[in-house]
């Protein structure tokens, strides 16, 4: 009998001493039909929690799913090379970034769109090669683009959707970050190798 309650005791500390499962793990996989153009890649996504939506860029076009169900609820097309996506809840807008890396490219703007119906609604021309990353920062109220190429960022004023000025940051940057209190922080190797100017 002792034995037998040893037994039960010491696998009853087995149970409890294993480790829960870590690490992540596949939920579902979601089909999307094939990027327009002909020109099949993916870019950033960007997830608007509150929203309840997921930008896709896929090729020439933006694909937005339901958070929750992941179903296609639209696609903002026309685009040639799309990257990021911004919303800014406050202006009910949306801003994507379309740039191209090819050094005759002429295409280097940010799309304007409603957020709420997914329309474009207007454009911004940065004229900054390989206009790629974007971001609102809630402090200043300004989108700031990460030009990889041209190794800088372009400021938008989103309301008037004008360029305030571009900086130049040195290295080829990549997607930046904010911490809600006026600061920026950019993936950037720091050195002008690549950099078009």
């Amino acid at each position: 009998m002792i034995c037998f309650v040893a037994c039960l005791c010491f696998l009853g500390i087995l149970t409890v001493a294993s480790p829960p499962p870590v690490g992540y793990h596949l939920l579902k996989k979601v089909p999307l039909a094939a990027a327009p153009g002909g020109e099949e890649y993916f870019d950033y996504i960007t997830v608007d929690a509150e929203a309840r939506r997921v930008y896709v860029s896929h090729g020439a076009v933006v694909v937005v799913l339901n958070a929750d169900d992941y179903f296609v609820v639209g696609k903002i097309g026309g685009l040639r090379r799309c990257h990021g996506v911004a919303v800014v809840k406050e202006l009910g807008k949306g801003f994507i970034t379309d740039g191209d890396s090819q050094p005759d490219a002429e295409l280097q703007k940010v799309v304007v769109l409603d957020s709420k119906t997914l329309k474009v609604t207007g454009e911004v021309k940065t004229k900054q090669p390989d206009t790629d990353a974007l971001i609102y920062e809630p402090v200043t109220k300004h989108i700031f683009t990460f030009s990889g190429d041209s190794c800088t960022t372009t400021v938008i004023d989103p309301v008037k959707e004008v360029v305030i000025t571009n900086i130049d940051l040195v290295g080829k940057v990549e997607i930046p970050a904010v911490d809600g209190k006026g600061m920026i922080y950019d993936n950037n190797p720091g050195k002008k190798r690549g950099c078009s100017h």
